[in-house]
Formats: C-alpha cells, sequence, structure tokens
C-alpha cells in the first residue's frame, strides 16, 4: 500500500487532509448555526480585480482578485483549490512512479500541481459567482465604478504600469482593482484621488481628478 506521508506525496496529503477538515469544521458549524464560511466572508474586503498573475509589488491583490476573492465564497475557492491540487499531485507521482518507479522531486511537482490546480479553480470560481445568489443590496458590478473617486494606496501608476488603489461604496464595502492613467506621461502618485474612466484588461484607466470636491 503507497505509503501516503512520504516526502514525494506530503504536500499533497496535507492538502486532501486540510480540505476534509475545513469541510468537517464548516459541516458541524452548520449544524450548530455558525457558517465558518459566511464568517471568514465577512472580515475580507472586496478584491474586485480580474487581472493576469505577475510577480510585482501588488502580486497579492492581483493574485486574490484573480481567484475571485470576494466575488464568491473565500472558504468554497480554499476547498476547490486544495482539492485540485491534491489530486493533480497524487495523480502525477502514482504515474510517475508506476513509470519510473521513483517519484518526481517535490518541487517540481508542487509546481506542476499549482499551474494545473490555479486555473481551474479560477474557471470552477467564475461559474460559481454567476449561479450563486447575489445581495441586492449591496452588489455592485465592475461597471459601477465608472466615475468612482479612488486614491492610491500602493505604487505609482503610469500607463501600463498600474498601482493599487481603492474605494469605498455607499454600503460600506472597501474595494481595491488596479489602475493606470489612460494618456501616456501621466502619472498618479501614492496618496493621489484619481476618478475612474473605464475598463481595462489588467484593471481600470482613470484620470486627473480636477474638481477637489469630488475627494
Amino acid at each position: 500500500m503507497t505509503d501516503l506521508f512520504v516526502s514525494g506525496l506530503l504536500p499533497f496529503s496535507v492538502a486532501i487532509l486540510l480540505m476534509f477538515s475545513i469541510a468537517l469544521l464548516e459541516g458541524v458549524g452548520l449544524l450548530l448555526g455558525a457558517s465558518i464560511s459566511s464568517m471568514i466572508d465577512a472580515i475580507m474586503p472586496d478584491f474586485d480585480v480580474d487581472v493576469d498573475v505577475e510577480v510585482s509589488q501588488n502580486g497579492l491583490t492581483k493574485l486574490l482578485g484573480w481567484m475571485n476573492v470576494g466575488r464568491a465564497p473565500l472558504l468554497v475557492i480554499i476547498v476547490a483549490f486544495l482539492t485540485v491540487f491534491g489530486l493533480v499531485g497524487f495523480v502525477l507521482q502514482v504515474f510517475v512512479y508506476g513509470l519510473i518507479g521513483m517519484y518526481l522531486n517535490v518541487f517540481i511537482a508542487v509546481a506542476i500541481a499549482l499551474v494545473v490546480s490555479l486555473p481551474f479553480t479560477k474557471s470552477f470560481t467564475n461559474v460559481l459567482q454567476k449561479i450563486l445568489p447575489q445581495d441586492e443590496t449591496s452588489a455592485i458590478s465592475s461597471s459601477d465604478f465608472i466615475g468612482k473617486v479612488v486614491t492610491i494606496t500602493l505604487g505609482e501608476a503610469t500607463l501600463g504600469s498600474p498601482a493599487e488603489a481603492k474605494f469605498t461604496d455607499i454600503h460600506g464595502q472597501t474595494h481595491y482593482l488596479m489602475v493606470e492613467p489612460e494618456e501616456d506621461g501621466l502619472v498618479f502618485e501614492q496618496g493621489e484621488s484619481i476618478i475612474l474612466s473605464k475598463e481595462n484588461n489588467s484593471g481600470f484607466y482613470a484620470i486627473k481628478n480636477e474638481n477637489k470636491i469630488l475627494n
């Protein structure tokens, strides 16, 4: 029988065990009238940005937005990721072991499992957020962001190099997104208030806020 905790399988065994543990805790919580998923989502800010993952000073914000955190229940995203990551890793390692009589280097196996599981989890949550009922009293779509005044919170924005910005909507929800100026030569500094003008592939374009009353 395969030892599930040998070094080649350990990360994937841990992922599967975590998935079952979370599912069990959520089930017990529901029986007691307290949903872990709801509690986690309640303390998480909204990440309304849909971008390609890249390594930068804003990488965490981009990754969370890309994974639909804030648009689908966080606990569901975690469980989906752990499930796919664990299963892909197991299948890969068992296949390689049957082929050559040894497991892949664990770091290589983890990298391959991540490459498969991250896009799959995103696709799953894309479908999930479309079928889950939305809170009509507080829902706000990205198209509603146009014309909003936002503040640069991290980095410096130039055309082609977006920076992180945020604003708080009328429901008191804080939204984080990536913005860049519409025109070449413009620079938005950290702490500067600007106006969202339209969406693009990495977030939003913005223009200078000439009317300081809108701050």
